[in-house]
């Protein structure tokens, strides 16, 4: 594919489209259309260099008993879900910074250790070029409602048992889904028992 150039189609609050003119190997001309957090891209050079937009993150206590998920209401879902830590970075902080004031926001909770910080990885492929950086650590303290007002969250602490029962009866996003499966059977699905 030869990209040929991007084009402007609606700017919002939070997302803006994009059409993407490209052509194919055979010459055919097509638009793909895709969102961004990013209203200022006008070049391929711009997409490609897209700084992360958000941090998400897989937390648990220190003596890695509990993890923990939030349970959000997602207007995209019509519903709530659970998910993991995580939210929007905000001007030039760093991604661990993003994750401690997030942890502190939505549920009180003190970011106590970093053991693992990812590179930016895309998490909408085929709609966006939004990007993450996960990140893996410890937090303390106690639970707590979220401090925003816009949000309804609940965080709660899971053992590896109730992590087993939650994803049988309810909705979690993908990230969720998969980091809390292979953190509580200690293994990847079809590997049997072996541990990690």
């Amino acid at each position: 594919m030869k990209f040929l150039k991007i084009e402007p189609v609606h700017s919002g609050e939070f997302l803006h489209t994009y059409n993407i003119h490209y052509e194919e190997k055979d010459g055919t001309r097509k638009i793909y259309e895709m969102v961004s957090r990013d209203g200022a891209m006008h070049s391929l050079e711009d997409m490609q260099n897209h700084r992360p937009d958000a941090v998400v993150a897989v937390i648990t206590d220190t003596e890695d008993e509990h993890i923990l998920l939030l349970h959000e209401f997602r207007l995209e879902q019509g519903g709530s879900i659970y998910g993991l830590p995580g939210g929007l970075i905000e001007g030039e902080e760093s991604p661990v910074d993003c994750l401690a004031r997030e942890l502190l926001e939505e549920t009180g909770l003190r970011l106590t250790t970093v053991t693992e910080v990812f590179p930016p990885s895309p998490c909408c492929v085929g709609i966006s070029n939004e990007s993450a950086v996960c990140i893996f650590g410890h937090a303390e303290g106690d639970i707590r409602p979220s401090e925003r007002g816009d949000e309804e969250i609940e965080a709660h602490w899971f053992t590896r048992d109730e992590i087993i029962r939650l994803q049988s009866t309810e909705k979690l996003g993908s990230w969720a889904m998969a980091f809390t499966w292979i953190w509580a059977r200690r293994r990847f699905p079809g590997t049997g028992t072996a541990s990690l």
